[in-house]
């Protein structure tokens, strides 16, 4: 674009012409982000708002059924701000600014707590190694099913991915207390001692 502004700058007769073409550009890709903008970002930062301002309706709704004394005016003019700056372009954008900080925070601490390398005692590794053993054992002989009831039981994804979710729980158990919770579900869902 700025080529074409250049060569208009010198080239005499056509400099107008090139100088019109370069505005048309200029001018489309302007278009362009608004259109990205309004069919992209704006409603999304609409849902937001939804979103945000009927969570806190639920809130101010919870009030107004309580006694009058356990929901003070004061209260109930804060939750009504709220409610406002929930249904604005900024309010939405602080929201987003937050969660995002929040989930950062929470993705940080979870590397982190990966990245820790603790030591088992040898007795409490013997009782991991045993019940990986049978868990590649299940997985061995096709038993997605029980794979998928344990990885449920420990709260991990079922499916495609149980096997590895379970074994994971398993070698993250470094005390004797965390192993025993993953043991006491094998005993009772497969009378297996581990």
């Amino acid at each position: 674009m700025l080529g074409l502004n250049a060569a208009g700058a010198l080239a005499g007769g056509s400099a107008n012409a090139l100088a019109a073409a370069s505005a048309g550009l200029v001018g489309g890709k302007a278009a362009f982000d608004k259109n990205v903008f309004f069919d992209k970002i704006l409603p999304t930062l609409l849902a937001n708002m939804v979103a945000n301002r009927k969570e806190v309706l639920v809130t101010i709704r919870q009030g107004l059924s309580r006694d009058v004394k356990d929901y003070p005016l004061m209260l109930a003019l804060n939750h009504l701000d709220t409610y406002y700056s929930a249904g604005t372009i900024p309010g939405t954008l602080t929201e987003i600014v937050e969660t995002a900080g929040a989930t950062a925070e929470k993705a940080d601490a979870d590397l982190k707590a990966l990245l820790v390398v603790t030591a088992a005692p040898p007795a409490l590794q013997k009782r991991r190694e045993k019940a990986a053993a049978f868990v590649k054992e299940l997985d061995r002989q096709g038993q997605q099913n029980k794979l998928d009831l344990l990885a449920t039981s420990l709260s991990v994804t079922p499916g495609q991915d149980a096997l590895v979710n379970i074994l994971t729980e398993i070698s993250s158990a470094s005390t004797t207390e965390s192993f025993n919770i993953i043991a006491q579900k094998i005993k009772i869902l497969f009378n297996e001692e581990m």
